[in-house]
């Protein structure tokens, strides 16, 4: 495609991802990451905050910020206990980020202070 890039497993480009005054809060809550958790976690919010959780897929470069610029908070569930992007990508764009507790092991509890950058839960 003609540009010049260096591959990071785990990024925000702050080009697309950044906090949008002109993007409306509509949720409280909004995830990307489709019907995932043990015991169905992201259909047991849906079920708890009705309208107030968006969780919509398949949004990419501007309309994926822009998605979770309209939440008050940007939700995570991890598939494998991994880091991922959305992570990066909801406090990029100003959100608070609550996302599963994820091993020691991937370096994210030494980027980010539990309760002052990032929420972890557990269950």
């Amino acid at each position: 495609m003609g540009f010049h890039a260096v591959h990071w497993t785990h990024h925000a480009d702050r080009r697309i991802f950044y906090p949008r005054q002109e993007v409306n809060i509509e949720f409280d809550c909004v995830t990307t990451c489709g019907s995932r958790g043990e015991n169905g976690l992201t259909d047991k919010i849906q079920k708890a905050l009705g309208a107030r959780f968006n969780n919509e897929r398949y949004f990419f470069g501007d309309d994926h910020a822009k998605r979770l610029c309209m939440g008050k908070m940007v939700f995570q569930c991890s598939q494998f206990k991994e880091i991922t992007r959305r992570i990066f990508e909801g406090m990029a764009c100003g959100r608070m980020v609550i996302t599963d507790r994820i091993p020691d092991s991937t370096g994210l509890s030494e980027m980010f202070i539990e309760g002052q950058d990032i929420v972890y839960y557990d269950s």
